[in-house]
């Protein structure tokens, strides 16, 4: 998740841009972002145990959305462009919320 915050940035740019080449590369590199895997049973000692199941449900989300903003741009189609960018962002700030409250 290095480049997570630059891809998001790059995605958000280049959407409000209609700059269908910046957004495809970077929607492509967040649906192919390494994911966090789902802990196995009594794996205590992996940190992802820690994380709610509603987390790694989102995690699987925002590769689907991305790879939707990906294959809008593509096409060249800014009326699904702009909804499945914001249906992308839904999830995104769904999935912090969940990573950042976790108790």
């Amino acid at each position: 998740m290095g480049r997570h915050g630059l891809d998001a940035r790059d995605l958000m740019f280049g959407v409000t841009l209609l700059r269908h080449d910046v957004v495809r590369a970077a929607a492509q590199r967040i649906a192919s972002e390494p994911r966090l895997v789902r802990p196995e049973a009594g794996a205590e000692d992996d940190p992802s145990t820690f994380l709610p199941e509603r987390f790694f449900v989102l995690q699987d989300e925002v590769r689907m959305r991305a790879q939707a903003v990906a294959a809008a741009a593509e096409k060249r189609d800014d009326t699904a462009l702009a909804e499945s960018y914001g249906l992308l962002v839904q999830t995104c700030v769904s999935c912090h919320s969940v990573y950042l409250k976790r108790e």
